[in-house]
């Protein structure tokens, strides 16, 4: 893992704990959601895994004039960090540098000889 991917799943880690203090249930504060997706788009460019790239950023709800929830709840927003944190522990196809060489079997040998 990168430093740069080390730090960002430091934020995700906190952003988790963050939230739970508040109910999984309830609406997610603007500003809190405005720091996930950030956190998103961060995760965004450095992996293209399936379920990360397929997570949408939250919004601003469109019912509370003053801006202070979203439209995603608090539990939804820790399942989703979760999800994302696994994301960056796996390395990306062909990435890894410790991979063994991959070995011939014996047939295969014996044919390019």
């Amino acid at each position: 893992m990168t430093d740069d991917i080390q730090r960002l799943d430091q934020k995700l880690a906190s952003l988790h704990a963050e939230l739970a203090q508040f109910p999984p249930a309830s609406g997610c504060p603007w500003p809190v959601a405005r720091v996930f997706n950030e956190l998103l788009k961060q995760a965004k460019l450095v992996r293209e895994d399936p379920v990360v790239q397929g997570i949408r950023f939250a919004a601003e709800h469109p019912t509370v004039g003053d801006g202070s929830l979203s439209d995603i709840l608090v539990g939804t927003v820790r399942v989703l960090v979760a999800q994302i944190r696994l994301a960056l522990e796996d390395e990306p196809q062909g990435m890894a540098t410790d991979e063994a060489p991959a070995q011939q079997r014996p047939d295969e040998a014996q044919a390019s000889e």
